[in-house]
Order: structure tokens, then C-alpha cells, then sequence
């Protein structure tokens, strides 16, 4: 049986249990917390995207992220995953 205290060392996940999404991801890594914070999901299509991000590290906020205009399906232009185009 994991008592309280040790539950607060264990990773994480939390899911929005109606509409099955993630909201919060916890992670502890050598002696370090890891935590992702997703909000303000949007239904696109027939699923659900996060419109924010925050990610920390013992504490301690390292990147945010927002979205915005998510379409669902678009296509995707393959030469933006191709080291050869990063410097242009």
C-alpha cells in the first residue's frame, strides 16, 4: 500500500475523465520534479487539443506555450522537418 507521502514522489498523469484528455503530467527524475500543465483544451474536429502549456522544473517555470488557429487534418509541409531548410 503507498501511503500519502510516497503518492507524492510517484509519477503522474492526469486525465479529464469525460472527454479523455490530458491535463497534467508529473515526473520525478533523479531527485528532480518534472510537471507539464495543459489548459484550455478546444474540441477540433472529433478531438481535443490543449491551447496552453506550461512546463517546470522543480518548480520552477522553463517554457510556456500557447496556441492558437488549430484546424484539424491540414496538411503538413514535410520540408519544415528538413535540417537542410532550418537556416533559411
Amino acid at each position: 500500500m503507498v501511503s500519502q507521502n510516497d503518492g507524492e514522489k510517484l509519477n503522474q498523469l492526469w486525465i479529464d475523465k469525460e472527454k479523455l484528455f490530458v491535463k497534467r503530467v508529473i515526473k520525478f527524475n533523479n531527485g528532480s520534479k518534472e510537471e507539464g500543465l495543459f489548459g484550455d483544451h478546444i474540441k477540433i474536429g472529433k478531438a481535443w487539443s490543449e491551447n496552453s502549456c506550461s512546463f517546470f522544473v522543480n518548480y520552477k517555470l522553463i517554457q510556456k506555450e500557447s496556441y492558437y488557429d488549430c484546424v484539424p487534418n491540414k496538411p503538413v509541409n514535410l520540408g519544415l522537418f528538413d535540417p537542410y531548410n532550418f537556416h533559411k
